[in-house]
């Protein structure tokens, strides 16, 4: 999961980070490690992916919140990322989707590829999803971009939002299940 792509570009303002459990995984030149101990490597990420734009002191040695994308290790960024921060136009950003149109079709997916138990995760959406109809239309989304930009931080609603993913992903370790 730590198979790092370097970006193509690489502004001095961004700061191009992994929470890992390897630091080697990183190559000290662009991508810098930030060290987590744990036994869950990946459901641990999951949870910064989601929270460490909250605390840019704790995470980052900033005094001052910060613009943040979390981008999936496997995502090859070939532009300036700072034009999606600018581009986003909402406190919180991601995309559709490329192969799944609900969370019926995510759940079925998931099961398939082994993503977790399946208990937990027919629990999951049966307990969270009881009112919507397989055939209702929703948006899926795919997690692996996230943008965070600097008027998030005063955001309430979305902070509430993001602690409560992250909560319920110690249930659910899909968080576009969440």
């Amino acid at each position: 999961y730590d198979k790092l792509i370097t970006p193509k570009v690489t502004p001095n303002e961004v700061l191009f980070i992994c929470f890992t459990d390897n630091p080697s995984c990183c190559d000290g030149t662009v991508w810098q490690p930030i060290s987590i101990a744990t036994k869950s490597p990946i459901e641990c990420a999951k949870h910064y992916k989601w929270t460490a734009w909250m605390k840019p002191m704790r995470y980052f040695g900033l005094k001052f919140p910060v613009s943040f994308m979390y981008v999936d290790a496997n995502v090859e960024i070939t532009e300036d990322v700072r034009n999606l921060a600018r581009l986003s136009g909402s406190d919180f950003f991601t995309r559709e989707h490329r192969n799944r149109k609900n969370v019926w079709e995510e759940m079925q997916a998931c099961i398939e590829l082994r993503k977790g138990k399946i208990s937990k995760i027919t629990s999951y959406v049966a307990n969270n999803y009881e009112n919507i109809a397989e055939d209702e239309y929703q948006t899926m989304y795919e997690n692996g971009l996230l943008v965070f930009p600097l008027s998030a931080h005063n955001n309430d609603r979305l902070q509430e939002m993001c602690l409560e993913i992250s909560k319920d992903l110690r249930v659910c370790s899909r968080d576009q299940l969440i």
